[in-house]
């Protein structure tokens, strides 16, 4: 069992989303549910795998680190892909009535949401932050109101400073580890307590 799928599964359910309400509304209202009960069953099947033959670890591509992009797959993060998923069902069952749009949004946030927590290096865990956010600023506005439109706007201002300060964090970081990975890092640094930044080299780069 791939874990990708957690990731990979949601997408593809908004893309084809639209195309099935065309077709048919109830498979169209079924399929969002649908999708994050097999993400559950997914995540629990691999959480008994990690169980016993321990954290997986996923290179995109084929690609070795630290060129390639890499997700670790441990119980810590299955843990919080469950809650997500199940989060994410339970507000949508206390909802009797999504339109499409909120629906392939919620699919792209759950999509993020897992990849944020699977991503093995801090360059993912930028893209997928930005997708997730970006994500919530169209759910805010998805009700088509006034308060979610300025919702929306207080979303992307505030959302827009802290992804600055992410990535200037990550590239103080970067300057000082030359590696995105979090395993890498830390065994470059001895252990996250002992990582020292050097600001002089950062400036340096810049």
């Amino acid at each position: 069992m791939n874990a990708i799928w957690l990731i990979a599964l949601p997408l593809i359910a908004a893309f084809l989303l639209p195309i099935v309400y065309q077709q048919s509304q109830q498979v169209g209202r079924a399929l969002l549910p649908t999708v994050l009960l097999i993400n559950l069953l997914i995540a629990a099947l691999l959480w008994r795998y990690i169980g016993h033959a321990g954290t997986q670890y996923i290179a995109m591509g084929g690609f070795p680190v630290p060129i390639g992009i890499v997700f670790y797959v441990d119980s810590f993060a299955l843990l919080f892909v469950m809650m997500l998923n199940l989060g994410t069902a339970l507000l949508w069952l206390g909802k009797p009535l999504i339109n499409i749009r909120e629906e392939v949004i919620i699919l792209v946030v759950v999509a993020a949401g897992c990849g944020l927590v699977l991503s093995g290096d801090l360059f993912n865990v930028y893209v997928f932050y930005e997708i997730l956010a970006v994500a919530s600023y169209g759910l805010a506005a998805s009700g088509n109101t006034s308060a979610g439109y300025a919702a929306s706007i207080r979303y992307l201002i505030l959302g827009s400073l802290g992804s600055s300060l992410m990535l200037l964090g990550i590239a103080i970081l970067y300057a000082s580890c030359p590696f995105c990975q979090y395993e890498r890092a830390i065994k470059l640094t001895g252990g996250i307590g002992r990582v020292r930044i050097d600001f002089n080299r950062f400036r340096r780069k810049i």
